[in-house]
Parts: structure tokens; sequence; C-alpha cells
């Protein structure tokens, strides 16, 4: 027998035989004509070389080789289904699957709080990975399998993938205890005149301050660049510094300590969050639930 060649629906006609005994039984458990389901078994019996049912006065027998492989069968096709009804049915209150996300080290402070705190009460077997890697991989991340969603600000142009927007998350600028200022309100005097940390990310900051500021942006005193965002506070609580942040992390950093928040003084353009994920996970049950889960997220 080529088991590449052979056809696993005749190992449905095989089943449908062996629990009904009779081959119009069977034709009708599996909506099919008297004539389709006999021409299935002529070929299942040409494949096995054995005649697996014979008829005898009280009916059709199955051979002891077909005794043999009723087991077997029986346990694979209802594995099959078992999983089909598993993917079907998905509940999230027993699942033990694991997902994994990309996201910056803000897109996770931004999401990662306010989505555990609700998986622990509606799917606390549900295992969370976040994984950071440049945005210019999430594609082929995605794509692999390596990943199954990505959070944040995404590249475009790639028909294989899937967005939903999310939110636009605005920015700000976090000044630290050590830098004197006067007033609720950030000059842009002040801002060019004041030193900076920023991020090496190039797909952030610097280019939308560049655009911001046009031909002011050369006057700005950028004295450090690290490689995360998280690590920003840290700097600021000790240095008369400032830096353009993202809203969320002022939000959730700045309480730690004698920071001060501004509004910008010129129009900043946002982030655009969306999540992501490969067109092949569109209508998986698991993944469609855990998407609308992170759509709905009140953010802490």
């Amino acid at each position: 027998m080529n088991v590449d060649q052979f056809d696993l629906n005749l190992l449905r006609v095989f089943h449908a035989i062996m629990v009904e005994g009779s081959i119009t039984a069977a034709a009708s458990r599996l909506s099919l004509s008297q004539p389709a389901t006999s021409n299935a078994l002529r070929r299942l019996r040409t494949h096995c070389g054995d005649e697996l049912f014979v008829r005898t006065a009280q009916g059709l027998h199955a051979t002891p080789f077909a005794r043999t492989l009723w087991p077997t069968v029986e346990q694979a096709l209802a594995a099959i289904k078992d999983q089909l009804e598993r993917h079907a049915r998905f509940d999230p209150a027993r699942s033990r699957r694991s997902f994994t996300l990309l996201a910056t080290d803000v897109g996770v402070a931004m999401y990662a709080p306010a989505l555990m705190r609700h998986l622990h009460a509606v799917a606390p077997a549900l295992h969370i990975v976040f994984r950071q890697t440049e945005r210019e991989r999430y594609a082929d991340t995605l794509a692999t399998g390596a990943a199954d969603l990505a959070i944040g600000e995404l590249p475009a142009g790639h028909e294989e993938l899937m967005q939903q927007k999310l939110c636009d998350e605005a920015w700000v600028c976090m000044a630290g205890p050590g830098l004197p200022m006067q007033g609720q309100r950030l000059s842009l005097e002040r801002f060019l005149a004041t030193p900076h940390i920023t991020t090496i990310s190039p797909a952030l900051v610097k280019p939308r301050l560049a655009r911001a500021l046009g031909k002011k942006f050369g006057a700005m005193q950028i004295v450090l660049e690290v490689q995360h965002f998280m690590t920003i506070p840290a700097v600021l609580a000790h240095n008369p510094f400032m830096a353009v942040v993202p809203q969320s992390i002022a939000r959730i950093l700045g309480p730690l300590a004698d920071y001060r928040i501004f509004a910008l003084p010129f129009r900043f353009e946002p982030v655009r969050v969306h999540q992501c994920w490969h067109r092949r996970s569109q209508l998986d049950p698991a993944h469609q639930w855990l998407r609308a889960q992170i759509a709905q997220l009140q953010l802490l």
C-alpha cells in the first residue's frame, strides 16, 4: 500500500460499516448513496488486500484483519474529532494554551498589567509571553509562528498581516526633580535649551521630533540616548534633564518619584497602536477570543 496516495475518507466508510453492520445503513450515516459507499469499500479492499467484510446469513461480518484494524481507526477518528471540537469550542476558563506577543517595553507597560489582571479573572491557566524584536521583523516573526500577535505601531505593506487599531498614544515631556521649572507650562525656548534623553529607536522619537520642529530640531540638546523608554525615568531622577515620552510611561512611572509632566509646546504626532496577526490565525477561535479581550481592555 502506498500510504501517501491513500484516501483517508475510506477510513470513515470503514468506521461506519463497522458501527452499522450494513452498507445501506453506513451510506445513510455518511449521507452517501449506496453505490458510492460500495465503491469506497471496494477501493479500501484493494488498498488493504483483504475482504474486510463478508456476507453471511446474519449480515456483514468483519474479517480478522478488519477486527484488528478497528481499534486503531476508531481511536484515530475519535482523537481527530475531539481535537476539532476543542478548537471550535475554545473554553478560556479551562484552556492552558500559550500565546506569544510582540511589543516594545512601552507596549508591555501599557498592556501587560491590564491584560494579566483580566486574564487572571477569566482565563487563569493561559500562558502569556511578551517578546521584543525589531519592528521590521514583526511580519517574519508572525509568519513563522514564533509569535501570535504584535502590539504597537507596526510597519505597513504586508498583505498577509491583519491589523486592528487599538488607540492613539500621545506624547508628553517628562522632567526630573533636579530640573528647576517655573509654572505649569513648558515653552518652546525652555524645551530647546534643556538637555534631553531619548531612545535610539529609528522609527519613534527622533524622526517625529525632526518633523515637528523642522529647522529648530538642530537646536535640541540631546545628551543621552538609551535603548528603552523604561530606563529614562531612572536617569531623570538624578539629572536636570527632560525627555519626550509616551503618555503611558509618564502615567505609570510619574507617581513613583517627583517627576513633572508637561504638554509639548508644539504639535507632535501620536503613536497609532494596533494589534497585528498573520492571516492564518484569523479564524482561530482562541486567537479571536484573545484579540477581543485586548481590544476591549481598560488600560490601567
